[in-house]
């Protein structure tokens, strides 16, 4: 079977700016090369071995741990950053801007993913990778959070704020032994014992449910980051659901693949006018219409959000997105492939598509 990600090396991502560095400005850019390590992991990083508060520090995205990615990262320039002692980073400063790196200023990703076990993919889908582009699903790492296809926003719009908070102490695959024991003894109700595992937020919840506290009032010590990041996972997976059911209902020639939260759906030929202007993403406040009926088959309404909105992001997102500089070439056991996909496209999605899933 198709495999990716066997190594750091097999998956290689750089960052491309839409605008020009400069000579001088208010903020000094670095270019971070980074090797299995988390982009906000690679900054503290940094910024501790600079003796500048990580706050301080700007980047336009987060890219894959298990990969080996270049994007920039910026300080004002009155500060300079310094590469920490640590083998999986790389630092060089390359020029300046006048304004903080955001996701806005990304043009593009360029990537070079090395595919193993496997042949040149089928003619056909690589013609209609060029000809048309691919749908613009999020990724299935977006939803390693998700918890037995249930999502926290869910749980708070039904207004089962202990069972959400229970939900954030549940094992999600990733963790590492000590916080896999912190969420055992958390979940057993042996909350003291759980403290002593845990760092940040969690700890503080921990400690005060040991102490007697309420679920609502440890609730509220959960950071709004935390819950927004949550929200936006949901968001993601109603965007996905209402992009299968458009591509579902133009096109008649498609593929289709499961993944952790529901199918992905690909036409295997033009679809029109889809392929057009961005569409926005669920917000309660906003036009959520589209997205009525995929809330109603799990038994939810747009206004059951109304008192959660401050937690939603507003964006449009395209509904597709076009593969550009496709190349493929074999090398021993298996075939790269080079390309760009626009800021916010996932480069997984395309192996799926050319080699059923990896």
């Amino acid at each position: 079977m198709a495999k990716i990600k066997t190594v750091p090396e097999d998956f290689v991502v750089e960052e491309v700016l839409n605008v020009p560095l400069r000579r001088e400005g208010a903020y000094r850019v670095y270019k971070l090369v980074k090797k299995g390590l988390e982009t906000n992991e690679a900054v503290k990083k940094v910024a501790r071995s600079s003796n500048v508060p990580s706050s301080f520090v700007s980047y336009c995205g987060l890219k894959d741990k298990n990969a080996v990615t270049t994007q920039y990262i910026a300080v004002p320039s009155d500060r300079r950053l310094e590469a920490p002692s640590d083998e999986r980073i790389e630092l060089k400063e390359v020029g300046f801007l006048n304004r903080k790196l955001s996701a806005s200023l990304i043009k593009e990703n360029r990537f070079t993913i090395k595919v193993r076990n496997a042949e040149l993919p089928d003619n056909r889908r690589v013609n209609v990778l060029k000809r048309f582009g691919i749908p613009n699903y999020y990724g299935e790492q977006r939803f390693t959070p998700v918890r037995k296809g249930v999502f926290f926003a869910e749980l708070l719009a039904k207004g089962l704020k202990e069972e959400a908070l229970l939900y954030l102490f549940t094992p999600a695959g990733w963790e590492g032994s000590r916080d896999r024991k912190g969420k055992k003894a958390f979940l057993s109700g042996s909350y003291g014992e759980a403290a002593k595992y845990f760092k940040g937020w969690r700890k503080k919840v921990a400690k005060a449910l040991a102490e007697g506290k309420s679920f609502e009032e440890a609730f509220s010590l959960i950071p709004e980051k935390e819950i927004e990041f949550q929200f936006n996972v949901f968001q993601s997976f109603l965007f996905n659901e209402w992009l299968v059911k458009e591509v579902v209902r133009r096109a008649e020639n498609c593929l289709k693949f499961k993944y952790k939260v529901g199918f992905m759906v690909f036409p295997m030929e033009d679809v029109g006018e889809l392929k057009g202007s961005g569409v926005g993403i669920f917000h309660p406040e906003r036009e959520w219409n589209i997205y009525e009926d995929i809330l109603r088959e799990r038994g939810l309404k747009g206004e059951d959000f109304l008192h959660l909105s401050r937690f939603f992001h507003f964006f449009k997102r395209k509904a597709f997105v076009k593969v550009r500089n496709l190349k493929l070439k074999t090398f021993n056991g298996g075939v790269e492939l080079s390309f760009s996909l626009p800021s916010g496209s996932y480069a997984t999605n395309v192996v799926r598509f050319l080699y059923d899933a990896v």
